[in-house]
């Protein structure tokens, strides 16, 4: 169960790295992301990929062509996701102001303008993002298991002190309580008038 939990967060962790890089190279790259539910579609997508990818595991060039089909599958879904709104003005017939009729267009013009491999910087973002990927597997791994090892003693219960019975002391007898003042009541006067007066 233990390993099961371990495998799934490592592999959200996985999705979640491959994913946003891919995303932020498509941006630094100049293109635009599609919507927020569309993103949301393609990172569960991605989830269930790598889900399906981490049950064994890969020798490096295995791992750099998947990573490598991934981003180019990730650039297409956003260039081809995205929508952008064409005008073009109306047509010269009509009399009047001029109109302007603004309608999304397909992918199919936008894929082309921010094509991956018609642009240095977009396929060099995703190059980068394919090799920080790569690295962040083979390399943060280890990191994560040193940081767990770490991390595991701050994290375990704290036991309760438990402290050894106490000896048996020995019956000390209570000290005899002393009136002071009962002597001092008791005695008879030394002086004072007489007993008996004669008449």
């Amino acid at each position: 169960m233990a390993s099961t939990h371990a495998r799934l967060v490592r592999a959200i962790a996985t999705a979640v790295v491959i994913f946003f890089l891919a995303a932020g190279a498509h941006l630094a790259g100049g293109a635009a992301l599609p919507s927020p539910l569309i993103l949301g579609t393609l990172a569960v997508t991605t989830l269930l990929a790598v889900t399906i990818l981490s049950r064994k595991k890969l020798p490096l060039p295995a791992v750099l062509g998947i990573l490598g089909a991934g981003q180019l599958m990730l650039h297409q879904a956003f260039t081809t996701l995205t929508t952008t709104a064409a005008c073009v003005p109306a047509s010269s017939v009509h009399f009047g102001p001029q109109q302007v009729h603004c309608a999304p267009a397909g992918g199919m013009e936008h894929a082309h303008a921010f094509s991956m491999f018609d642009s240095p910087l977009m396929l060099a973002t995703h190059a980068g993002a394919v090799i920080v990927t790569s690295l962040m597997l083979y390399h943060g791994e280890a990191a994560l298991e040193l940081a767990v090892q770490w991390l595991r003693p701050l994290a375990a219960l704290p036991r309760l002190v438990t402290f050894p019975p106490l000896a048996d002391l020995p019956v000390i007898p209570a000290a005899p309580v002393h009136d002071y003042l009962q002597p001092l009541l008791t005695m008879r006067p030394l002086r004072g008038p007489p007993l008996s007066t004669s008449h």
